[in-house]
């Protein structure tokens, strides 16, 4: 069995967020697959919590996130991009030196390349280092450009064009030097070969979904009125629902002024006077989402920021809900606008629409059967995966 080295920069353990939501699908598959040691960015973790088998895996290295302004400072001065300062502490470059000393492996799995400059560090000291694989949860310049055009404080518009053409540069050299890169859509791959033609193998391996734990129950009484939201408040998640509460909900409440809105994450409603309006819910933070979403039938996903693909709508999808989005709410998602449990709005209007068109249809919950049936058939993780048997093999070799 080829020993695998698993580095992530969040927690691969528990799927708390889109990110990790990918880690873990991941991770999952991998350990049932390969033996594989991981070493991870975060605090200690409860076993009871993790959605991965932990009796397959090796050795597990918590090494504790280092949050000092004076990293954040060297972050900002240095020749290497912002994050990739930040996340290639002295304490992470340690523990996984010892663990390339001390073990040989077949191949380094990096989600994002943010710890690569810890590599090309210890490569100086250590001869025939394993081939590196980069999994990208969205392309590089994509996010860097959607932080410029769209992040509402000007001071990080301004420093996101700076660490923008430091992060160009750098990942020219990375991305000539790695054995292969995970883009996570088709679009993504494209963008990245356009901007880095040094990239020597690529696949494609769109966001998955675990479709066993989103799986819906159906609860008798799922209120046609309660549209449904999930996210943490992250910027872009904060400006989509502003949008969604204060331009799109006027609109609806006009012919249907009984729907609600359901927001499920972990946001400090206290913090954001849109939702003060007394027909929006919050939940704060929840362990398990999909109890929350069984409450309603329609999905938002009013986006105008984002890269990547959106892990909500196959959550959705899966969970039987028919989604009502923007385009940028839809990244990643192929064909989104043929199929039926989709509509897709650019304007406020057209949201407003959309939505009040699927309150009033009486075939919901087949429409949602068929979402969740495509789920199952296209993004299903075992679905999705199963080419990087041979895509990790042919890294191997390089």
């Amino acid at each position: 069995m080829s020993k695998l080295l698993f580095v992530s920069y969040v927690q691969p353990f528990t799927p708390y967020s889109g990110f990790t939501y990918r880690t873990v699908g991941i991770l999952r598959w991998l350990v049932n697959r390969y033996d594989v040691d991981v070493v991870y960015e975060g605090e200690t973790f409860e076993p009871v919590q993790s959605h991965v088998p932990l009796d397959l895996v090796g050795r597990v290295i918590a090494v504790p996130p280092d949050k000092c302004i004076a990293n954040k400072l060297r972050g900002i001065v240095s020749t290497l991009p912002f994050h990739h300062v930040l996340h290639s502490t002295a304490s992470m470059r340690r523990a996984i030196a010892d663990l390339v000393r001390s073990t040989r492996y077949d191949i380094v799995w990096l989600n994002k390349t943010v710890h690569y400059p810890i590599f090309e560090g210890i490569s100086k000291h250590i001869s025939n280092l394993p081939p590196i694989v980069v999994d990208q949860h969205a392309a590089e310049v994509s996010s860097w450009d959607n932080l410029i055009r769209s992040h509402p404080r000007w001071y990080v518009r301004l420093y996101s064009r700076w660490d923008k053409w430091k992060m160009m540069r750098y990942a020219q050299k990375v991305y000539a030097s790695i054995a292969g890169t995970i883009a996570i859509s088709a679009d993504d791959a494209f963008n990245m070969q356009r901007c880095f033609p040094g990239i020597r193998r690529q696949i494609v391996i769109p966001q998955g979904v675990d479709v066993s734990y989103y799986n819906p129950r159906f609860i008798p009484g799922t209120d046609p009125d309660l549209l449904i939201f999930s996210g943490t408040a992250a910027t872009r998640n904060v400006q989509a629902m502003e949008r969604l509460i204060n331009n799109v909900m006027p609109l609806v409440h006009r012919t249907r002024p009984t729907m609600r809105v359901l927001w499920i994450g972990n946001v400090d409603r206290s913090r954001y006077k849109f939702l003060d309006k007394p027909w929006v819910e919050t939940t704060g933070f929840v362990e398990h989402v999909p109890p929350y979403m069984d409450k309603g039938v329609i999905y938002v996903s009013p986006f105008y920021m984002g890269e990547g693909m959106k892990t909500k709508i196959v959550e959705a999808m899966a969970m039987g809900k028919v989604i009502v989005a923007t385009p940028v709410g839809l990244v990643g998602v192929e064909n989104a606008e043929m199929l039926p449990f989709i509509r897709v709005g650019s304007s406020d209007v057209e949201l407003a629409d959309a939505i009040l068109e699927f309150r009033d249809r009486s075939d919901l919950a087949e429409l949602g059967l068929q979402a969740r049936e495509y789920a199952i058939a296209h993004y299903a993780w075992d679905r999705l995966l199963a080419p990087l048997n041979s895509f990790l093999e042919s890294c191997m070799k390089s």
